[in-house]
């Protein structure tokens, strides 16, 4: 099954921001901080960067949803972070490259949340409950068929014929 135009675009638009925040943790200026506290927190930075592109993936290509809530949640807390930082700073390249990164990374949610995104982190494989419904009994019955040869299906249906 293709994926969805919404969630192709969630991805994409996921994966520039993710790569426009790499660059902005390349690009920050760490002043006369320890070399060792440098590492740790590029080290973290760079984990948490990873993370979320993991997520993506995961929502993206397995259809599962709980981590678009959870990028949700990151996108939200990168928002407040960034207004504290513009606040105490002047616009810099670092927060531009921040602001593209927070736009890239709303507009990519906002398509995971409406139209066609839906059906797909729903597990629908149609357009709506009737159709998923349809698909699970086909697949069943194929099961059935697979699974249980004639005469052991033939006792059970007699079984179950019996009771009703």
């Amino acid at each position: 099954m293709s994926v969805p135009k919404n969630v192709f675009w969630f991805e994409i638009l996921l994966y520039a921001a993710l790569t426009l925040d790499a660059l902005s943790v390349a690009l920050q200026d760490r002043g006369t901080l320890n070399a060792d506290i440098v590492n740790i927190a590029m080290f973290l930075e760079g984990g948490l960067i990873l993370v979320q592109f993991y997520f993506v993936w995961l929502a993206g290509q397995r259809r599962v949803g709980w981590p678009r809530w959870a990028l949700a949640a990151l996108l939200l807390l990168s928002v407040i972070s960034l207004l504290q930082t513009i606040g105490a700073e002047a616009v810099n390249l670092v927060s531009a490259i921040e602001i593209v990164s927070c736009a890239l990374s709303a507009v990519g949610l906002a398509l995971s949340f409406t139209g066609n995104a839906r059906g797909w982190f729903n597990g629908l494989k149609g357009n709506g409950p009737q159709e998923a419904r349809r698909s699970l009994d086909e697949r069943l019955a194929g099961a059935w068929q697979r699974n249980v040869d004639r005469s052991e299906r033939t006792s059970i249906e007699s079984t179950f014929d019996a009771r009703s």
